[in-house]
């Protein structure tokens, strides 16, 4: 089960069994379309979720869920990309939804080449975070159960 979900169409830190349900094959593809980037993420089709709470994400075979999860190495930045990345490819499902016979894995290419052309996200998006005082290097994700508690530090002197 994956470690946190938003809404019913977003699953963050999904366990590769259910990221890349086709198994190995389906993985190496899913890393492949994605050289350059430290996350990976997939859509995956389950037919047998029609409840009728979940319009927002409902095809007419069933309910399109997109999984994503970070290598280790990822920085705040690799998690905002792909949580964008994410939003992307559940918007372009809602508007427009995925071509007849398009897998998944060239969905998720067609977006990766969005996402690049248009570099607003490193160009525009980033360094408007930053000038409005984000710390993007810092970027985490946390169950809505999380706590945090926050011990100041004694001044010595």
């Amino acid at each position: 089960e994956p470690l946190l979900s938003s809404s019913s169409w977003l699953f963050v830190g999904s366990p590769v069994a259910t990221l890349a349900p086709g198994g190995p094959a389906e993985w190496n593809r899913l890393v492949a379309v994605l050289p350059n980037e430290r996350y990976v993420l997939n859509v995956v089709h389950d037919a047998t979720s029609m409840s009728s709470n979940s319009s927002n994400n409902q095809t007419r075979n069933g309910t399109r869920q997109i999984h994503l999860t970070w290598f280790q190495q990822a920085t705040g930045e690799d998690v905002l990309r792909g949580v964008l990345h994410a939003h992307l490819l559940h918007r372009q499902l809602l508007e427009n939804g995925c071509d007849d016979g398009e897998s998944s894995v060239d969905f998720i290419a067609r977006t990766q080449r969005a996402l690049e052309t248009n570099d607003w996200f490193r160009s525009s998006l980033l360094e408007r975070l930053k000038q409005a005082g984000w710390k993007t290097e810092r970027t985490a994700i946390e169950p809505r159960d999380a706590v945090r508690i926050f011990i100041p530090q004694r001044e010595t002197q």
